[in-house]
């Protein structure tokens, strides 16, 4: 027998939830600013895990579409920053985009 699927929440319900973590990714963000080499990777990476979770929320009916297409652009943006940083090339640029993807799903949930 399979679980039933997760009740839709509420939009405040989700909204909650995902605060914690982008505020966390605003922080980490900021941070980037100035690390630089295993530092900054090492901040990209736990900014990855984060985005990995939020993608894997379960987002109310209401916003799951764009939840899942700006969580997905979000996850896209801190890859193209890690390879940046490996590359020493594009880093602000690449940075400025993973900020932007992030503040659309904050502006998605409306926070």
């Amino acid at each position: 027998m399979t679980p039933p699927p997760p009740a839709d929440p509420s939009l405040a319900t989700f909204r909650e939830k995902v605060r914690p973590v982008l505020t966390d990714a605003d922080t980490g963000l900021r941070m980037l600013g100035s690390a630089s080499g295993t530092d900054a990777q090492q901040i990209v990476d736990q900014l990855r895990q984060d985005a990995e979770r939020l993608s894997d929320s379960v987002a109310p009916s209401s916003i799951a579409d764009d939840w899942s297409t700006r969580s997905a652009a979000y996850l896209n943006a801190l890859s193209r920053l890690q390879d940046a940083y490996q590359t020493n090339s594009g880093v602000q640029a690449a940075r400025d985009a993973a900020a932007s993807a992030e503040q659309a799903l904050k502006q998605l949930v409306g926070l």
